[in-house]
């Protein structure tokens, strides 16, 4: 990726805002994937099923974008990894919620 780009994108992320970390992740990673895309994927990947996030140059985006974020500074890479690790653990509920919600209504 271009670092013009990669510069774009992540000051561009980076002035998303929240109420914390976690929520100012959830932001960024709605923007960027709709929750059946997510299914695609795990952190690690997963014996050719689903591929690793954690490979994608949109990861590498997100985590420069949450240390430059002066409202919720983290500490490390590791405080910017669990709320995306969780987000996406997440995905299948969340569409198994909105399928329950549309057939309910």
């Amino acid at each position: 990726m271009p670092f013009i780009v990669f510069t774009f994108q992540t000051n561009y992320f980076s002035f998303k805002s929240g109420e914390n970390l976690g929520h100012f992740i959830r932001n960024i990673m709605k923007e960027c994937f709709v929750d059946s895309a997510l299914q695609q994927y795990s952190w690690c990947g997963s014996n050719g099923s689903k591929q690793a996030f954690k490979e994608l140059q949109l990861k590498d985006i997100i985590i420069t974008a949450a240390m430059r974020n002066r409202q919720f500074p983290p500490k490390n890479s590791m405080d910017v990894e669990k709320p995306l690790r969780l987000y996406m653990a997440q995905a299948k509920h969340r569409l198994e919620m909105k399928t329950k919600h549309q057939t309910s209504a």
